[in-house]
């Protein structure tokens, strides 16, 4: 009996170890702190986010001013492995309850021998998402919420063909819109979401030697049932389409990219304003009032040496529908100077500001703007 328990236990150790020896495993992480200082007449500044709870205030008053002294939640540890024609990824961030943490990334990827071709499941950095800013206030904001189109990370099926990416996306942007069911027990709970397909998901990037473009797109779709505070079922269709590139000149560099969206809030994405449909009427009259998104930036880049960048950059955002009293607008632009001590070893002093435009509900109603300054730390191991 002693002998069968040894040969079990050598025979568990050896399948466990065999495959440990094929693997090719390399572990990474990321810490950054944000140091800042926000000054303006904007009510909410950014601290809605997850600056929240370095707010002492949450409802911040006009004329307000914070300081930002806290871990970047994206903050990160996780390892890349490789076996063979196989690769798996695993990346979790920091919170903003330091005692817990959040996964970012889970996903694998598959590539045939000899294929020029990529298979990948799990949940990462969707087609659309690109990267064309190197700001760094509020975690690394690279001007996602006012001139770049940002999905984030989402669980999908991609291919990858070359330069060429099409992704079947999870439909996280789903929203009811308001509509509500009313039991017959006369309980009020929100109306019922029909998801059949998957959000689709699309970009091409194609570089030269000094010079790069990309196109992007995407088409969602979902059905709204069981409405009793609209009296009826309705549908709800959100798009994008987008392209930018840019251009090495030397130690300089120029970017450039601008999107159109239709509903980009169903649509998942994250941005500043007011990008919801707006679902009006009744029973046989209802309808949905899409909102048109146009999102663009420019940024503008110098390398002084190895030690030290200069980068400057503009984002703007417009979102308009019919029955909005003005139109939802928001620019920010930002200057900074990324300082490289070692390596992996970055602090990058930063200046920017940020204009909110009108109230989409009040005429004539300005939201005001706000100022920051400060810096990010960052170390990588």
């Amino acid at each position: 009996m002693k002998k069968i328990g040894l040969f079990l236990a050598v025979l568990a150790m050896a399948a466990f170890s065999v495959p440990a020896v094929a693997m090719d495993w390399n572990f990474y992480g990321s810490v950054r702190m944000g140091t800042w200082y926000e000054t303006g007449d904007a009510s909410g500044l950014m601290g809605g986010g997850a600056y929240a709870p370095t707010h002492m205030n949450n409802n911040l008053d006009e004329s307000d001013a914070e300081t930002i002294w806290d871990l970047h939640a994206n903050s990160r540890i996780g390892a890349k492995v490789k076996h063979g024609n196989v690769s798996g990824y695993f990346e979790y961030g920091n919170a903003t309850n330091p005692n817990n943490v959040w996964l970012r990334k889970l996903y694998a990827t598959w590539k045939p021998q000899g294929a020029n071709w990529t298979l990948l499941v799990g949940q990462t950095y969707t087609p659309i998402d690109l990267f064309y800013s190197d700001q760094v206030y509020n975690e690394d904001e690279g001007l996602l919420s006012t001139g770049q189109a940002y999905d984030s990370r989402k669980p999908m099926i991609q291919l990858q063909y070359d330069g060429f990416k099409l992704a079947f996306v999870k439909v996280s942007g789903a929203k009811d819109l308001g509509a509500t069911f009313v039991g017959p027990d006369n309980t009020e709970t929100a109306a019922d979401v029909d998801v059949v397909v998957p959000k689709i998901e699309a970009s091409y990037h194609h570089a030269w030697d000094t010079f790069y473009i990309d196109v992007v797109g995407a088409y969602q779709t979902y059905k709204v049932e069981n409405s009793s505070s609209f009296g009826g079922d309705f549908t709800v269709d959100s798009y994008l389409f987008g392209g930018g590139g840019g251009v090495n000149i030397g130690p300089a560099y120029i970017r450039a990219f601008g999107w159109y969206a239709q509903n980009a809030k169903q649509l998942g994405m994250y941005l500043q304003g007011h990008a919801d449909a707006v679902v009006t009427g009744s029973g046989n009259d209802l309808d949905v009032e899409d909102t048109d998104s146009y999102g663009a930036l420019g940024v503008l880049g110098f390398k002084v040496n190895d030690m030290l960048s200069l980068e400057g950059g503009y984002g703007y955002l417009k979102h308009e529908n019919d029955l909005y009293v003005d139109d939802s607008e928001t620019y920010a632009f930002y200057f900074n100077a990324p300082i490289t001590l070692a390596k992996g070893v970055f602090i990058v002093p930063e200046v920017g500001h940020y204009d909110y435009g009108n109230s989409t509900s009040v005429p004539n109603l300005d939201l005001k703007d706000f100022t920051y300054f400060g810096a990010k730390w960052q170390i990588n191991f």
